[in-house]
């Protein structure tokens, strides 16, 4: 991390000496262990799953989900959601991607749900919903745009 920033200095300031002709190349090495999404995408999910099973351990399996069938609106603010479960009479939510995480609880009245939160920007974004007195979980990704999906 520092050798990037310290070529984007250098950068930086020879792009203020802008009446220089000098042209200048730098190689910036990216370390192997430098995460790719896919990886952190897959390693929240799997920690998700592992607190889960630790903060639910004296829950039984659900009968059947949570299944996430549909993100029918996804705003920056709220998403409305139809999941499929028997028996789940909670759910835990968390909204994440690379940075922006979101969580809470739910009780679901019906197979459609619509629930708010903390304002994110634009961006692709990883629904996860879980049992919250049941073992059980689905993961779906979704954009925010403008407002809307």
């Amino acid at each position: 991390m520092r050798l990037i920033s310290t070529v984007l200095t250098l950068l930086l300031m020879l792009s203020t000496l802008g009446s220089l002709q000098a042209q200048t190349t730098f190689t910036i090495t990216i370390p192997q262990d430098v995460a790719t999404k896919e990886w952190v995408q897959d390693y929240v999910k799997k920690k998700i799953d592992s607190l889960n099973a630790i903060q639910h351990a004296p829950f039984p399996p659900c009968t059947q989900g949570p299944e996430i069938r549909e993100i029918i609106t996804a705003s920056k603010d709220y998403l409305t959601v139809k999941f499929h479960g028997v028996n789940v009479t909670s759910l835990d939510y968390i909204i994440f991607n690379n940075a922006q995480i979101r969580t809470g609880r739910l009780k679901p009245e019906s197979s459609t749900i619509k629930f708010s939160f903390k304002e994110l920007p634009t961006g692709t974004y990883s629904l996860t919903l879980s049992g919250g007195m049941c073992t059980g979980s689905d993961t779906k990704t979704f954009k925010i745009k403008n407002n809307t999906l």
